[in-house]
């Protein structure tokens, strides 16, 4: 989501998010990953990523792992409706089906 608009892209790996109950956080955009830490206060989250895989890619795989990338640094803000998470850094966001 880009400012509450949402943009559906067709690729062939389905990115993911994993948060643990220790801290640590997992990423993957359907072409790299990369590791982290996060800290929880409320509805935020704190989110500090390591170093991320280099695969080249291009197209919307590129598009798609900018925008992962840029909603999962420093400040975040995260939501829970039902069954699914929506992450949101400054207007960019992420929505998943937890599982």
């Amino acid at each position: 989501m880009d400012q509450g608009e949402a943009t559906t892209y067709n690729i062939s790996k389905t990115p993911s998010v994993s948060f643990t109950t220790t801290g640590f956080v997992d990423v993957n955009t359907g072409r790299n990953s990369a590791s982290g830490q996060y800290m929880p206060s409320g509805n935020d989250l704190s989110i500090e990523l390591g170093d991320i895989t280099l695969a080249a890619c291009g197209g919307d795989v590129e598009t798609v792992e900018g925008h992962i990338l840029q909603v999962m640094q420093g400040a975040v803000k995260r939501s829970v409706e039902a069954d699914r998470i929506t992450l949101d850094n400054d207007g960019l966001g992420i929505s998943e089906v937890l599982q």
